[in-house]
């Protein structure tokens, strides 16, 4: 996508590497209990072996950040062909897509000066546009707009813009999240 260095340091975009269990190795070897990095959504355990593998291999990875901005989940993005095309952090107890934007955090403030947020596809859309000047913008993360993804926009702002993508899907979901809006 072309992101500046500012952008990647700004957003702590990361890349996993293709190693079924470099992180699992990694973080044990440091202390973290297995149970831990399972109920955070780092690693999957193999139901038939109790075998354990990391969650996100070869994949360019957004951290997801809280209204606080803390890091609360991942995001990782599959390089070439493989499947799924994003796979999120598992839902956790401080983590639920349904109630977070992608860059709510750190749009907020710009979002309430203009009275105004963008609502992005995507997060590489959202970034894009924050490197082209468009600090209002955020993502909703794979899933539709929820009541109190709305409820959320409603605190900050009197006008949401919808910007997806123009094809049949994008369209598609930018008419439902304009008559959600509406």
């Amino acid at each position: 996508r072309g992101f500046t260095r500012e952008s990647i340091e700004k957003y702590s975009i990361g890349y996993s590497l293709n190693s079924w269990d470099f992180v699992y190795t990694f973080l044990t070897k440091r202390g973290f209990d297995s149970k831990l990095l399972h109920s955070a959504g780092i690693i999957v355990v193999r139901e038939d072996d109790d075998k354990h593998f990391d969650r996100f291999r070869n994949r360019i990875m957004f951290p997801i950040k809280n209204h606080q901005g803390e890091v609360i989940a991942f995001s990782g993005r599959a390089l070439g062909n493989d499947e799924p095309k994003y796979l999120n952090s598992p839902e956790t107890p401080i983590f639920n897509k349904s109630k977070l934007f992608f860059n709510y955090y750190q749009a907020r403030s710009s979002i309430r000066k203009n009275e105004q947020a963008v609502l992005f596809e995507g997060f590489a859309d959202t970034i894009s546009a924050a490197e082209a000047g468009v600090e209002n913008g955020l993502a909703t993360m794979g899933t539709s707009l929820t009541d109190d993804h709305i409820q959320i926009l409603k605190r900050n702002c009197n006008e949401v813009v919808v910007c997806f993508d123009a094809d049949k899907a994008g369209v598609e979901a930018a008419n439902r999240a304009a008559d959600m809006l509406y």
